[in-house]
């Protein structure tokens, strides 16, 4: 694994407007300068909240406002990639984001329309729900400083943080999540990793989150 790694953490709020979301392409396009830099982020603005409102939505059995939710937060994200591509002096391709994100939500809306009819709610999918704020802005946001002129690559961290099956507070098994790491990073090269803050995976693939503010804690790891 390289060494003298700089991790940069960025927050909802942080990757949530464009005008911060610029900025912190700045910053990071900065620091790629001065040697390996590794990214965390969150997922953007109130994502996981409105995922969380899919989530009961599903409980309900109220497909149709549980795909609403995604919609918009689709729709929202491409705004800020939009509004940010302005900012960065960067040419925006609509048609490149928007299936960018559809190959991202599209598990999101079978799963939610498959559990919905039976109000089919477990703590398991709740983790798999809202895991999908992360997985979308990884991507975007990569896509971004690919634009900016910064060689960068979406790195799931469920790739590498293999954690208990504590869902909504999972614990990695960090001898482990280590071993991965050092595997996986090597496939980065040059490149800078803008890792999914918060999220993780069990020794049998499902998906965990770490708990509120998780993303410090892949930051640390």
């Amino acid at each position: 694994m390289k060494s003298a790694w700089r991790v940069m953490k960025f927050g909802g709020t942080t990757v949530g407007t464009p005008s911060r979301l610029a900025k912190a392409a700045g910053l990071i396009r900065e620091a790629q300068l001065e040697g390996p830099v590794a990214v965390v982020v969150s997922a953007m603005g109130d994502t996981t909240d409105h995922l969380l409102e899919a989530v009961r939505a599903v409980r309900e059995g109220q497909v149709e406002s549980a795909i609403r939710i995604v919609a918009a937060i689709q729709a929202d994200a491409l705004r800020v990639v939009e509004e940010t591509s302005s900012l960065l002096g960067v040419r925006f391709d609509e048609g490149e984001v928007t299936r960018l994100s559809q190959l991202v939500l599209a598990p999101l809306r079978l799963v939610l329309e498959g559990a919905a009819p039976a109000r089919l709610v477990t703590p398991a999918l709740s983790d798999y729900v809202v895991s999908f704020g992360e997985r979308l802005s990884a991507p975007l946001i990569a896509h971004l400083l690919n634009k900016a002129g910064v060689s960068a690559v979406p790195a799931d961290a469920r790739d590498w943080v293999i954690t208990n099956d504590a869902f909504g507070h999972a614990r990695p098994y960090v001898q482990e999540t280590f071993e991965r790491l050092h595997a996986l990073s090597a496939s980065w090269g040059d490149a800078v990793p803008v890792v999914t803050g918060f999220i993780g995976a069990t020794r049998d693939g499902r998906t965990t989150t770490l708990g509120r503010n998780g993303s410090d804690f892949t930051a640390a790891l």
